[in-house]
Order: C-alpha cells, then structure tokens, then sequence
C-alpha cells in the first residue's frame, strides 16, 4: 500500500514572480509520485486555496475580500479555516518561508491531530535573514528567531538546498534542485556562431543582491574601459523582475551600457527561448556569499543545463563537479569578476565542445530529477 503524503506550498501561483517556483511544486509532486508515494497536495490562487486543484471550502463564512487583505499571512489561513483532516498522512511537506504565529498554530494542529505523521520543513533558501534590509525586516526577524525556537517541538526533519546538517535544532537533510520534468518537452538549444560578439543571458524570477547580476554589468564595464584591448563586443539580456532590477539600470545608464545590456523583464517560454537561441553562456548567481552561503542548487542552473547552454557559477552546487570543463566556477566572493576569463571559456568550450547542448542535455537527464533527490530524502527518513 502507498504511504500517503500531504505537500503544502503557501504560495500564490497566480503571481508572475511565482511562476518558475509553481513549476518546481509540479515537479515535486510528480517526483514523489515516482517515488511510490499516494500524493495529496495544497496551492493557494490568488484568494483561493486549492486542494488537489479544487478549491477548499471553508468552514466559517468568511469573505474572501477580507481574505485577500490579508497578504502574507493567507498562506496559513489553513489552520483556521479549511477542513483538511491531517489523520490520514505518513508524511507531510511544507514549504517553510518565515515564521509566523500561524505556522506555529498549524503545526500544532498537525501534531494534535497525527502524532506519528513525520513533519518536514522545505527551506528553499536558508539562512534567508541577509535577503531583506530595513529596520521593520530587522525587527520582525528578531520575533521570528524566537518562534522559530518552537519548530522542533513539531517537525521531524528539515530539508535544505546548502549542504547543512542542522536547521533551527531540527536534522537537516541535504538535497539539490531537480529540473522541472516540463522541460523533457524542451527543444535543446541551438549553439550560436561565436564571431565578434559574445552574448550572455542572466535569469532570475525575482532579482536580488545575491544573484551578483552587478558583478556582470561591472566587469563588462571594466572591459568596455580597455579600448585598446576589446577583441570582441559584449551582449547581456537580463532576464526577470524583483527589487534589484531598478540599481541595475541606473548603474547601466550611468556608465553608458545601454547599448550592452537589455532587460527583458518577465518572459514566456517562447521569448525565453529566443532569448537562448542567441545566447553563448548563461550567469548562475555570481554573489550568494552576500547571504553567506557558499552551497547552492539553484533552479536556474538546471535549466540552463537542460536546454543545452554552458554556464557559469559561483558557490559550490554538488550537481556540477568543478572538475568538469562544460561550466565554469569564478571565486563565491566579493572579487571583481575578469571578464576576460568569461571570454576564454566560452571560446574553451566552442572550441573543444562541439556538440555541447547535446553532452548537456544528456548529463541533465541522467544526473539531475527530482525523482532521484526525493528518493535520496525518503531513504534518510526511513520512509523509501
């Protein structure tokens, strides 16, 4: 018989910001079901929650006008207004954002309702205090410290992206981002022709100091200065939104890079592509020391590996060995990034391989699912 388990993501996937994150919950899901396990799973959209894509009745009668003011803190409205029966489950999954009174309340109510159930908190990044600035953020996360004191009260594991073994007290088990089983559908990118012009792609669903885009635009800048020494032009598509985006186009207009850089913003998957057709070698995130983590897995640098593009990164990602020559790590530090050395890969790579989208394709399929890393989980919890 299945074990039967409950995911819940308290995330608004109808938001734009959301959507390559609401593409990984499907992933998730179809990973656990290839795991063996009997799936039962929670979304919010927009002001609905939706349980196994229907919509959850509550049981009080409550506007969902009232609901909807009530951002962020929806994503735990569950605790006091569904009927979910959480007696049922083996094992339940939440993906963990911040800590909340509500979060507190509903792991309390799983764990009145199911004494043996194994609880798992998802960090999706972690630590998540350096991602916010302000003195309302410093007040609030010196709340959250204290409650997040009671979560090993309730939950049985957490699950990190960064190589850590403990979360808050509570044992931490360490896995990778897989790539999201929609982009077995993918067209492998196309190798564009590296003449006199070498073209970059940096991706992000919400843009922040971590992603190290900056880094990019400075060293091209330092590049462009050696006019002496320019033997081919920089291109760089900038692709997203988020709070970063505004500092990157005032530093690309102060230092007359318009002409270099273009931001995009939000793409589909056909402009995406476009995007990619003309793309050399695609940016992973250049800065996570800014977080102080020098471990990641990020979502992006599976996408770029299963579309077939050569890309570069920082931290440390146990998916991609340094020792292979088919991606290239620069320094997870505050160093000024050489551009030159962007260069001499990218010609590195054309130049010995060929058919690299196919060799990265191939390595994406057999080395990167979330089938592999979920079962990798279950088998640390005792459940596979």
């Amino acid at each position: 018989m299945k074990k039967k388990i409950l995911l819940y993501f308290p995330t608004d996937i109808t938001k734009q910001a959301n959507q390559s994150v609401y593409k990984k919950f499907l992933s998730q899901i179809k990973g656990f079901e290839k795991c063996g396990m009997d799936v039962d799973y929670i979304f919010h959209s927009g002001t609905d929650i939706i349980f196994n894509n229907e919509p959850i009745k509550f049981k009080y009668n409550i506007s969902k006008k009232i609901i909807s003011k009530l951002n962020p803190i929806i994503g735990y409205l569950l605790y006091f207004f569904s009927a979910i029966q959480f007696t049922k489950y083996e094992l339940i999954f939440i993906r963990f954002k911040t800590s909340t009174p509500f979060i507190i309340g509903l792991l309390k109510r799983i764990r009145r309702q199911n004494k043996t159930a194994k609880i798992i908190l998802e960090f999706p990044t972690y630590p998540y205090l350096l991602e916010f600035n302000g003195v309302l953020y410093k007040i609030y996360f010196k709340i959250e410290q204290l409650l997040c004191k009671q979560l090993s009260k309730y939950v049985n594991y957490s699950i990190n992206y960064s190589m850590l073994t403990d979360i808050y007290n509570i044992k931490s088990i360490a896995i990778s981002n897989g790539y999201n089983y929609e982009m077995e559908n993918l067209e492998i990118c196309k190798m564009p022709k590296l003449d006199n012009q070498i073209v970059l792609a940096c991706m992000a669903s919400s843009i922040v100091p971590c992603h190290g885009f900056d880094k990019i635009l400075v060293s091209i800048n330092n590049y462009l200065s050696q006019k002496a020494n320019i033997k081919i032009i920089p291109k760089v598509y900038i692709i997203g939104e988020g709070p970063e985006l505004p500092i990157l186009k005032k530093y690309a207009s102060d230092h007359q890079l318009n002409n270099y850089v273009e931001f995009t913003g939000f793409l589909n998957d056909l402009q995406l592509k476009d995007v990619l057709s003309k793309t050399h070698v695609c940016i992973g995130c250049m800065a996570m020391y800014r977080k102080n983590l020098f471990a990641e897995s990020a979502l992006k640098t599976a996408y770029y590996c299963f579309s077939g593009k050569p890309f570069i990164l920082s931290a440390t990602d146990e998916r991609f060995p340094k020792a292979n020559n088919m991606w290239k790590y620069l320094k997870n530090t505050d160093e000024e990034i050489d551009f030159n050395d962007v260069i001499e890969f990218t010609k590195n790579v054309y130049h010995h391989y060929p058919e690299i989208n196919i060799e990265l394709r191939n390595y994406a399929i057999v080395n990167i699912s979330w089938e592999s890393q979920i079962k990798k989980m279950l088998q640390q919890i005792n459940v596979a």
